[in-house]
């Protein structure tokens, strides 16, 4: 996985960039709709940012050392999930209303909702990490 217009991904200390295909097409998926509804709303166009995917055992235990959430089986060790932080975003232009981050997470919030409802993903908020945990349900 590499950056593109919807998400953008922070350098990844345990984990790689690599998702399956369903994954990668829900993370592009949760930003096309992102940026649809912050055009709608008049805001600055704004990339998600991805802070975690895919993880080997050794990267769930090391992880296991500093994060509380990290999980012996994690959900990472299968390329169907990606974190995304709902505290920091991308912009990627200055044309619109300036937005700030906690309408941002809001907006995200909405999205993954609705995509939650169809169907397509599963998703944790996760307080002290600032990221929302979604796993692809395809």
């Amino acid at each position: 996985i590499e950056d593109t217009r919807y998400y953008k991904l922070d350098p990844m200390t345990h984990s790689m960039p690599y998702l399956a295909d369903g994954a990668e097409k829900l993370l592009t998926t949760i930003g096309k709709k992102l940026q649809k509804i912050l055009k709608k709303r008049g805001y600055r166009c704004h990339r998600i940012i991805a802070t975690s995917m895919l993880r080997t055992r050794a990267d769930v235990g090391s992880l296991m050392k500093v994060n509380g959430n990290a999980a012996k089986n994690s959900a990472h060790l299968y390329g169907t999930t990606f974190d995304l932080s709902y505290t920091r975003f991308n912009r990627i232009d200055m044309e619109g209303k300036s937005v700030n981050n906690t309408e941002m997470a809001n907006i995200l919030g909405e999205v993954l909702y609705d995509l939650r409802d169809d169907g397509k993903c599963r998703v944790i908020f996760e307080r002290n990490q600032h990221c929302f945990h979604i796993m692809s349900e395809k």
